[in-house]
Formats: structure tokens, C-alpha cells, sequence
């Protein structure tokens, strides 16, 4: 019985990290996905009717060219992404 609950607790392992990576709509908006990196933030839905190029400008109007807006059952949901910080050179 040990072995099933082994299991058991890698599903639930699996199933909670596959929730880190979420998928978003590149840049390019030709509906290709990527996984969102740790160093980039999903904010909250900005409510109501959305189309795909109007939600890209108002996410990239409002917090730069390096976001992405996607269409989302809610309304448009704006993905931003930091410059992770450079390593030290010796």
C-alpha cells in the first residue's frame, strides 16, 4: 500500500508545480503560447468585452512595450516581464 500513496503524493507534486506556468500569447500575436517565466507577473483581468488589439495596446500603453495583453474569459489580462539582474564579472 506504501507505493500508492508514494504516488499519490508525486501527482499531487506534479499537479501543483504544472500550476506555476501559465501560458500567454507572445508579442508577435499569431497565437503561438509560451510559459511565463518566474521573472515575469500575470496582473489581475481588466473586465469586460476584449479584442486581441486592443488589449495589446492598452497593456503595452500602459506599462510598456515589453507586456503582452491576451483575451482571456473575463476580459484582457496583461503579462509583464524584469530584466533579471546581471551576474558579476571576475
Amino acid at each position: 500500500m506504501r507505493p500508492f500513496y508514494t504516488m499519490l503524493l508525486a501527482l499531487a507534486l506534479v499537479v501543483l508545480c504544472s500550476d506555476v506556468a501559465t501560458k500567454v500569447v507572445t508579442a508577435n500575436g499569431d497565437g503561438a503560447t509560451a510559459t511565463v517565466p518566474m521573472d515575469c507577473k500575470v496582473l489581475p483581468t481588466i473586465p469586460g468585452i476584449c479584442t486581441p488589439k486592443k488589449c495589446m495596446e492598452d497593456c503595452q500603453g500602459g506599462i510598456g512595450r515589453s507586456s503582452v495583453g491576451e483575451c482571456v474569459s473575463d476580459g484582457c489580462q496583461c503579462t509583464y516581464c524584469t530584466i533579471p539582474p546581471r551576474g558579476r564579472r571576475n
